[in-house]
């Protein structure tokens, strides 16, 4: 979920910069991508784009990623967006470059095998204003919600929740969400955004699964505005500071 994503992609960047071991002379730095390393963008709708960044064989993995959510958090500032709604951050199956052809949550892979210069994909949409469920969603694959729709698409399962979740009292771990404000959803991406349109956040329209069931209910969700956008301010704050090219980025010079 995008409360605790930005909180450890804040950890991470905290992390790195104050260890000993992280270079300052062969990380990549914080630039447009050019031939193996750096970062790229794309946008493949308002809900949907991703942010790439791609690191040296010296560059810290936890950076590289962190750096990913960085160069969200940098476009959405530029377009005068309070932050970015950070959905995950993944390994792509391929680096270099993003372009047109490439598909989020496909093409993916679980490890670095294969890789030298590393890349991570940050999944994110811009937004003024942050809400989530509370709850920790992993998605599923068609073939084990077949029996309850039969659309080719996944679902999202419960596996658990954050400190004070609004959904406790209305949710088991193990549900299967099926729909979030009259939209089907399959992933991080397409369940943030069904939230994000929903017009009164302590009434969301659910179509789950429980104990093998389908049944309709409301869902609640919590306001973290104020949360994400310090916690983005941290991380802009620190990247600025500690990273080699970071400090050339307009929204490093408007600190």
């Amino acid at each position: 979920m995008p409360y605790r994503l930005i909180s450890t992609l804040h950890g991470c960047l905290v992390i790195c910069f104050l260890a000993s071991g992280c270079s300052t002379i062969t990380r990549t730095s914080y630039k447009p991508f050019s031939i193996f390393d750096g970062y790229s963008d794309l946008k493949i709708s308002d809900d949907l784009r991703v942010a790439r960044f791609v690191g040296s064989p010296h560059t810290n993995r936890q950076e590289i990623a962190a750096l990913s959510g960085f160069r969200a958090i940098e476009i959405c500032r530029s377009e005068n967006f309070l932050l970015a709604d950070i959905y995950e951050t993944r390994i792509p199956s391929k680096g270099g470059a993003l372009n047109p052809s490439y598909r989020p949550y496909v093409d993916t892979q679980d490890d670095f095998t294969g890789y030298a210069y590393v890349p991570y994909d940050s999944y994110f949409a811009c937004r003024n204003e942050l809400h989530i469920l509370g709850i920790a969603l992993k998605p599923v694959k068609p073939e084990e919600v077949n029996t309850y729709v039969n659309d080719g698409k996944g679902a999202l399962r419960a596996e658990g929740f954050v400190a004070l979740a609004p959904n406790q009292d209305r949710l088991k771990v193990d549900d299967l969400i099926l729909e979030l404000n009259g939209k089907r959803v399959s992933n991080t991406a397409e369940a943030k955004a069904a939230i994000a349109t929903a017009s009164d956040m302590d009434q969301i329209p659910a179509k789950i699964v429980s104990n093998k069931q389908i049944s309709l209910m409301k869902l609640k969700a919590a306001s973290v505005t104020t949360h994400a956008v310090a916690a983005q301010d941290a991380i802009v704050k620190a990247v600025c500071k500690n990273y080699p090219g970071a400090s050339e980025s307009l929204i490093c010079r408007e600190k």
